[in-house]
């Protein structure tokens, strides 16, 4: 059986699979960037991700989800910082927290 904390593999694939389903759930957002951009955002995310131990596919999609929703506030509002930084916490434990956080920003 697969381990469930191996580093997520970034294949041509993986990056469109999570390219796909951004068009489809912010399509409103995704339109208004060149494909390029989207490729970027999705491969940089997957990068950042692994750095912040948010490893496994669905993880590393709701990150760059996060990431496309906040912007540079992901990784520059203290609140969202702290998470990230967190040691404690798994990867999974850290999006949840950052999901719940969003619930609650404007």
């Amino acid at each position: 059986s697969a381990n469930v904390n191996h580093e997520f593999e970034v294949t041509e694939n993986s990056v469109s699979e999570i390219k796909d389903r951004l068009k489809t759930i912010y399509s409103e957002r995704t339109n208004k960037m060149k494909k390029q951009q989207l490729t970027l955002l999705v491969k940089h995310g997957i990068r950042k991700a692994n750095e912040y131990a948010i490893k496994t596919e669905t993880d590393v999609t709701r990150f760059i989800e996060a990431k496309l929703v906040l912007g540079n506030a992901l990784e520059k509002n203290k609140a969202y910082k702290n998470i990230l930084h967190n040691k404690k916490l798994t990867g999974a434990q850290k999006i949840n927290k950052i999901e719940e956080l969003m619930l609650f920003q404007d």
